[in-house]
């Protein structure tokens, strides 16, 4: 009886290993662009080459965080609150939008120039490790508008897998 006792837990633990393990991850870097749509006081109006990420703190709460390169560059903060909505049939889930807000620093070694950030998008998982992200980013420079829409392709990791 002790031995399938012991068999027993060992099975138990294995599966609630494994349970683990199929947990997505839900941060990511990635890279992309910035297309501008109005505006041209930041590169967010002007678009460019961009650099996205996403550090999840729960399943609802993260850091969405984006970087425009153009001539002076344009770094974006915005603490999110999603919904992840699941396929019902496997639990895997398929799609994350967002919305938040933050800051938007242009030019952070330089001029430094901070102005308020208001952002919305979704994230879409493709595969284990990767993911779509599309961002819609409003910041608010010298009483202007300037509208940014990111589109981005990231990699996905655990911040447990970095400690």
């Amino acid at each position: 009886a002790t031995q399938a006792q012991n068999f027993d837990r060992d099975t138990e633990i294995s599966q609630t290993e494994s349970e683990e393990e199929k947990k997505p991850t839900r941060s990511y870097i990635g890279l992309g662009g910035t297309i501008g749509l109005s505006g041209d006081v930041t590169p967010l109006g002007e678009g460019g080459f961009s650099l996205a990420g996403r550090t999840a703190f729960t399943d609802n709460i993260s850091l969405h965080t984006s970087s425009i390169f153009q001539d002076d560059g344009l770094s974006l903060f915005a603490l999110t609150f999603g919904i992840p909505i699941k396929n019902q049939a496997s639990e895997r889930e398929i799609l994350f939008p967002f919305v938040g807000a933050g800051v938007a620093i242009e030019d952070l070694f330089g001029d430094f120039d901070a102005e308020a950030l208001v952002t919305t998008g979704v994230d879409i998982p493709f595969g284990e490790k990767f993911v779509g992200t599309v961002r819609l980013n409003a910041s608010f420079p010298e009483d202007d508008t300037d509208l940014g829409l990111l589109l981005g392709v990231g990699y996905r990791f655990s911040l447990l897998d970095l400690f």
